[in-house]
């Protein structure tokens, strides 16, 4: 046999020796591969954990506020039942206490503005301290098979979506020592519906809270005068409706031992207070001209008709319960009310559509300071109303028998207006549309800053006198309560606060006010002694009122 060629076995070698290394490679690049996956399917399975405790965290004020737009808001008018809903007119005013006019609530975004800048003022809003992601997506997807087709159903929503929201917010603001002190907070606010509501008897009472050692017998009720009124025991004013309808509550401030009247809210199912029929019929208008003007054949002086007549059931209601405050609630639009203390004749409006607002989201995110919307959410606009109107105590009998003196009656000169007219004159307004320069201006600002860009987020305390106090208001001699488009809040510098007595609500809209009303804006050095406890600025042209 001959002997093999050295140079062929060589190459063979050769040959055999890269296949041998170029498999190594391909098993070692395969090892790799298989690492790589493996660290990758690893961090993202740490990624997803972390999102899922992430969800399960609480949320701050402005988390929270987003989240319950997308997961419990939107979505809500494709849920409406038109076709099978309740029957029956929303409107119930006959014989009720009404208002002699209706006029567009013209600084109620400056006064919604101004509570946001309270909260913001302290860092407690910032932290994690509300509902969970987890918790508020769960219950939007519980919310998504229910279908909207009467005023219970309308309740069961509002009270699931915005009154137990806000209420959980003000149960934890309880927990700091200054919002409690700033919003005169008793712990928590809660909606009631029973014959109790209006009665000035058991406006403050003290809770029967019973143990076993206790007798099971009714406590008495606590009563307090709050303004020097004596409360007698039949009170003057009273409408025949007296106790309150299924749609109808008032919420109170709640403590351990008392129980006061904020604000009312009344319920009007959407499938019969229509989005259409509020935008044509919410505007000023003089209610006497606006009952005795109602024609089948106008769908726009009917719509008129109807929101007055919603306007004055709710605004009846507040009068006897001598408050200030009210809204009238379809689940798409608030209309939110307010009555000066000073003349009653007159209630003010302001229109809120938090999903025509706002939109799919706020624009809201956690690594920005941008502009948002969150103040324009329904969780927004309710929470801020709620803290706005904890600050205004309920009026006594003497308020309430005054206003009982001045105020007509709702009464129908003619006969009512067939259910079939006032469909069809709904059907005919779904697209209606007004320019509203108050509800104009809200959209415009963004007075929920999420991060600090001034002074104000500057300390976890509130300065101290750099916060109105609204229950002053009354410094205000000017009397229009006018808001001046052209001077928005957005247009303050950001690193200034501004010292300003808040304006009462508009009368008649004037835009103007009286010379010296509106103070200078405070010095940088000012702002900082007031934050940090130190020496004020002499040159401030506001110090005097600081040294109090």
């Amino acid at each position: 046999m001959a002997d093999q060629d050295p140079g062929r076995l060589q190459k063979q070698d050769l040959l055999q020796l890269q296949a041998k290394v170029k498999q190594a490679e391909e098993k070692q690049r395969q090892a790799e591969e298989n690492q790589r996956q493996a660290e990758e399917n690893q961090r993202q399975a740490e990624e997803e954990k972390r999102q899922a405790e992430k969800q399960m965290l609480p949320t701050s004020l402005p988390q929270f506020l987003h989240a319950c737009h997308v997961h419990l808001s939107v979505g809500l008018s494709s849920r409406i039942n038109y076709r099978t809903g309740t029957q029956g007119n929303p409107e119930n005013a006959e014989s009720k206490l009404r208002p002699d006019k209706i006029r567009e609530w013209t600084t109620f975004p400056r006064e919604q503005s101004r509570v946001w800048e309270d909260l913001f003022a302290t860092y407690f809003v910032s932290g994690r301290h509300f509902t969970s992601l987890n918790t508020l997506r769960e219950s939007g997807d519980e919310l998504r098979v229910r279908s909207l087709g009467s005023e219970l159903d309308l309740h069961y929503h509002q009270r699931y979506t915005v009154e137990d929201r806000v209420s959980g917010v003000i149960r934890r603001l309880y927990s700091n020592q200054d919002l409690r002190n700033l919003f005169h907070l008793k712990g928590q606010v809660q909606s009631e519906n029973h014959g109790n509501t209006l009665s000035p008897e058991n406006r403050y009472t003290e809770p029967d809270i019973s143990s076993s050692q206790q007798s099971p017998m009714r406590k008495r009720h606590k009563k307090i005068n709050m303004g020097g009124d004596a409360l007698p025991e039949t009170p003057t004013v009273r409408s025949r409706l007296s106790r309150p309808r299924a749609d109808q509550f008032c919420v109170y401030n709640t403590g351990s031992d008392e129980a006061i009247p904020v604000y009312v809210i009344e319920y009007k199912a959407p499938h019969k207070l229509t989005k259409g029929t509020i935008e044509a019929g919410l505007v000023d208008m003089d209610v006497g001209e606006v009952i005795e003007n109602v024609e089948e054949d106008d769908p726009v002086k009917t719509a008129r008709w109807r929101v007055a007549a919603c306007i004055s059931q709710t605004f009846s209601y507040m009068i006897q319960a001598g408050l200030e405050y009210g809204y009238v609630c379809t689940g798409e639009a608030f209309i939110f009310l307010h009555v000066n203390s000073d003349d009653h004749t007159t209630v003010y409006y302001y229109l809120s559509v938090p999903n025509d607002d706002v939109g799919e989201t706020t624009g809201w995110a956690s690594d920005s300071d941008r502009d948002n919307r969150l103040h324009l959410t329904a969780i927004g606009q309710v929470l801020a109303f709620t803290l706005r109107a904890l600050r205004t105590p309920p009026h006594g009998q003497n308020w309430r028998n005054h206003a009982g003196a001045m105020l007509k009656k709702w009464k129908i000169p003619h006969d009512d207006i067939p259910e079939s007219e006032l469909e069809k004159s709904s059907e005919k307004l779904s697209d209606y549309k007004q320019n509203r320069p108050s509800r104009n201006e809200y959209i415009r600002i963004s007075p929920v800053k999420t991060r600090s860009k001034g002074l104000a987020a500057g300390s976890s305390r509130r300065p101290a006198k750099t916060s109105t106090n609204w229950e002053t208001s009354d410094d205000d001699s000017s009397g229009n309560g006018g808001y001046d488009p052209e001077s928005p809040l957005s247009g303050r510098p950001s690193n200034i606060m501004v010292v300003v007595p808040p304006p009462k609500p508009g009368q008649g809209g004037s835009n103007t006010q009286t010379s010296g009303q509106q103070r200078e804006y405070c010095t940088q050095k000012c702002l900082l002694g007031l934050i940090n406890g130190g020496l004020l600025d002499e040159n401030c042209p506001n110090v005097a009122s600081h040294g109090d």
